[in-house]
């Protein structure tokens, strides 16, 4: 994979990332200190509690937000990316997920490019999630499945345990059938309770749960804080929405959210339109813990 190769060849890193990077990569192992940034950003750790994401003193959180461009449409365009998120977090955004490309994915992206744009969300009473979009092409799932658990590690050494951050490993499909599927996400969140962070899981379009093998249907994740996304609304109903928090992660129009229903709107849909529905939702001071 391109990436790993960059980082292979870029700027000295600490050794201790080098190691996790490098290394056989096994569960149990934790990131080592040096690797661990300082935690510029107060942000309250959520939990998942049967279907609803809860604070620590119990109460339900509902989150409304937007998908961002990547860094490097957004560093192309007139709303540089730090302009765009105190844009959205003005018309009453709390939550946003930034796309990141094998492209994009060198070896100081994460901490040069990606960590202060994170921090500031935070700021902002926005949670952020860095979803992965692994390089398109047919390979063979255990090669897909060993890129996205290296970018899902790597990354976790650069976050440490900030809880304003979320992790989503799947933000492009996975070619594979729904049981490995399912498979390669429970080894994610293996990975993500390995570290024993309070970064949430967001895992995008769980196809397995729907599956026509019985064996397959309706099983969620064991371990970590996992939420469940959707692009395709209309099969809502299909999922197991009383077990499990679910969020839809392609939000067109407003009028068919659910009630409790946590949604991220298209990057292509203007945000002024989101705003009568984004200020007339539950105020959370995400920063602010009880």
């Amino acid at each position: 994979m391109r990436f790993q190769t960059q980082i292979a060849c870029s700027i000295i890193l600490s050794a201790s990332l080098l190691f996790a990077a490098c290394q056989p990569l096994r569960v149990a192992n934790q990131p080592a200190t040096s690797a661990q940034p300082v935690l510029l950003v107060s942000f309250c750790p959520l939990r998942i509690v049967g279907n609803e994401i809860q604070s620590g003193d119990g109460r339900v959180v509902v989150l409304q937000g937007a998908n961002l461009p990547s860094i490097s449409d957004m560093d192309a365009s007139v709303d540089k990316p730090e302009v765009r998120l105190r844009k959205l977090a003005a018309l009453g955004a709390r939550w946003v997920r930034l796309p990141i490309s094998d492209e994009e994915f060198t070896a100081a992206f994460i901490p040069e490019k990606v960590l202060p744009l994170a921090d500031l969300a935070n700021q902002l009473n926005m949670a952020f999630i860095m979803s992965w979009h692994q390089p398109v092409g047919t390979r063979p799932i255990k090669i897909q499945a060993e890129e996205i658990e290296d970018w899902l590690r790597i990354t976790l050494n650069y976050v440490g345990n900030r809880p304003g951050i979320w992790l989503d490993p799947f933000g492009a499909p996975l070619a594979t059938t729904p049981g490995k599927l399912q498979a390669v996400a429970q080894r994610m969140a293996d990975v993500l309770n390995g570290y024993r962070h309070k970064n949430l899981l967001l895992i995008s379009d769980p196809v397995w749960m729907v599956d026509s093998d019985p064996k397959n249907t309706q099983q969620l994740l064991k371990g970590a804080n996992v939420i469940y996304g959707l692009s395709d609304f209309n099969a809502l109903p299909k999922y197991p929405t009383d077990k499990a928090p679910f969020v839809w992660l392609s939000l067109d129009n407003p009028a068919y959210v659910p009630a409790n229903m946590s949604t991220l709107a298209l990057d292509t849909q203007p945000p002024a339109a989101l705003q009568t529905f984004w200020q007339a939702q539950p105020k959370f001071d995400l920063t602010s813990c009880k």
